[in-house]
């Protein structure tokens, strides 16, 4: 293992010898649209999935500043699952604050 760790595809990290080894995730557009698809997703005339009234959003909270609006590469996947990134700008007071409470990150 490195300075920065492994990936994993577990949420709960833990020691190699009680991880479980059977997880891993990947990165597949095709796949997550017959997921969407068969969970009854559908594309809207505008490329979004929704269900009855409610449209399939992802939100990104990122700090005020130039290279934090970009567009994040991931995004890009989203939009071909028919998923909307919705960026929301939060001061960077508090996006990096530690409040747990705080809604805006």
């Amino acid at each position: 293992m490195d300075a920065a760790g492994s990936a994993t595809a577990n949420f709960l990290n833990s020691a190699a010898e009680v991880r479980v080894q059977n997880t891993r995730w990947e990165f597949n557009v095709d796949k997550a649209n017959q997921v969407l698809d068969a969970a009854g997703w559908k594309r809207g005339a505008d490329g979004i999935r929704a269900k009855g009234d409610k449209k399939l959003k992802d939100g990104l909270p990122a700090s005020i500043n130039a290279p934090r609006r970009r567009p994040r590469p991931s995004s890009s996947g989203r939009t071909k699952a028919g998923i909307e990134l919705e960026l929301k700008s939060v001061t960077a007071s508090v996006f990096f604050s530690s409040d747990a409470a705080n809604p805006d990150i």
